[in-house]
C-alpha cells in the first residue's frame, strides 16, 4: 500500500466530515418522525416541540416500539467518541501528523474506519425511520431505493447486529430473501 499524500488525507477527511453531517441530518429526521412529525403544523413548531429531545430518549422509544440490540449502544458510543475526536482533536493528535508518512497512514486508516462506522450508523437510522413509517402506516409504500437497500449485505449486517425486528416489520417476503 502506498502512503497517502497530504492532499489525499485532507480529501478523505473532507469526505468523512461531509458524510458525518449527512448522518446528523438522518438522525434528526429519524427523531422527528419518531417523536411526532404528524402533529407539528410548521418547522418552527416542530423544532419547539421536539428540538429538546435527546438521543437517549429517541433510543428508548425505538427500543420500545421497534427493538434495538444492546450492542447498538456501545457501537454508537464508540462512533460518537471517534466522531468527536475527528471534529475537535485531529490537529492536537500527534499520531496523526499529516506532515509525516506514518502519521498520514494512521490518519487514513482511522478515517477509513470512521467512514465505515458512520455509514453503518446512518443506514441504521434510515432503516429505523423506514420501519417506524411502516409501523405507523402498514400500507406505507417504500421508496424503491430503500427496497433495494434492504437487499444488500450491508443492510443485512445492520439487521443482524442492531435491529433483528426489521425482518418482521417488512414482512415474510423479505424473510425468504434472507433479510
Amino acid at each position: 500500500m502506498t502512503v497517502p499524500s497530504e492532499d489525499d488525507v485532507l480529501l478523505l477527511l473532507g469526505y468523512v466530515v461531509f458524510e458525518m453531517q449527512e448522518t446528523e441530518a438522518t438522525l434528526h429526521l429519524a427523531m422527528t418522525v419518531a417523536f411526532g412529525l404528524s402533529v407539528a403544523k410548521s418547522v418552527d413548531q416542530l423544532r419547539d416541540l421536539y428540538g429538546k429531545k435527546t438521543l437517549g430518549q429517541f433510543l428508548a422509544l425505538v427500543r420500545e416500539k421497534i427493538g434495538l440490540s444492546p450492542s447498538f449502544d456501545e457501537y454508537m458510543k464508540d462512533y460518537i467518541e471517534r466522531r468527536n475526536f475527528a471534529i475537535h482533536n485531529f490537529s492536537r493528535g500527534s499520531i496523526f501528523n499529516i506532515y509525516k508518512e506514518e502519521g498520514r497512514e494512521k490518519l487514513a486508516n482511522f478515517l477509513t474506519d470512521l467512514r465505515y462506522r458512520n455509514r453503518k450508523i446512518k443506514f441504521t437510522f434510515v432503516a429505523l425511520t423506514e420501519a417506524w413509517m411502516r409501523i405507523l402506516s402498514p400500507e406505507y409504500a417504500n421508496d424503491s431505493k430503500l427496497a433495494d437497500l434492504r437487499k444488500t449485505e450491508f443492510y443485512k449486517e445492520i439487521v443482524k447486529d442492531f435491529v433483528p425486528s426489521l425482518r418482521t416489520i417488512f414482512g415474510k417476503g423479505d424473510q425468504k430473501n434472507g433479510e
